[in-house]
């Protein structure tokens, strides 16, 4: 699964997705424990700003039932308004929390995630995170993921993963305001850094 992250999330992403990585399961010799996932990346542009957002969710599927989703959420801004040549941050917003419902398909075709939990913004320019939407306190997720590109394995460790990428969208509410919101439809993801997948592990 880790070996997924490294693949999926990057440049500053990558240590924090792995380090918040889905809880391992202790299993018997007859043991196959299943572990499913989906990430998704935005990257927002209006005008000098640009916004980032990745979501990542993992549950592990063992023994007589489902574990809870395990929900990550970044949010990054820069701005070079001030110099076009000079990238400079403006704040993050971050959230780590359990529960909700994580759907992937056999197939990999279809992914959903519907979760909320809290969220905690960091400011690098005063007052950044006490504008609407930015001081709210807790960040809603509804997303649903199509993905059409060939399945893709990777086996690490004794654990073997199915991947597919495609997009995803839906609404991210920071507050009323639906982050995905574009002129009457959502935005899509980054169809490069945006999958779901299956991982299972055989001892």
């Amino acid at each position: 699964m880790k070996t997924i992250l490294r693949r999926t999330l990057v440049g500053i992403m990558v240590a924090v997705a792995v380090a918040f990585g889905a809880p391992q399961t202790q299993a018997s010799a007859a043991t196959r424990t299943t572990e499913r996932f989906a990430t998704a990346v935005w990257t927002l542009t209006d005008g000098c700003i640009e916004t980032q957002i990745v979501v990542y969710s993992s549950q592990s599927l063992s023994g007589g039932g489902a574990g809870a989703p395990e929900n990550f959420f970044y949010l990054s801004q820069h701005q070079t308004c001030d110099d076009p040549n000079v990238v400079q941050p403006v704040l993050t917003l971050t959230g780590q929390f359990t529960g909700g419902q994580l759907l992937v398909s056999g197939n990999l075709r279809r992914g959903r995630l519907v979760a909320t939990g809290a969220v905690t913004c960091s400011a690098y320019v005063a007052g950044a995170c006490d504008q609407d939407p930015y001081n709210a306190d807790s960040v809603s997720l509804n997303l649903t993921w199509t993905l059409t590109g060939p399945i893709g394995t990777t086996t690490s460790d004794g654990v073997t993963c199915r991947y597919r990428y495609g997009q995803a969208t839906g609404s991210i509410l920071l507050g009323d305001v639906n982050l995905l919101a574009d002129d009457g439809g959502t935005v899509l993801s980054d169809p490069t850094e945006t999958d779901v997948g299956l991982c299972v592990t055989s001892q």
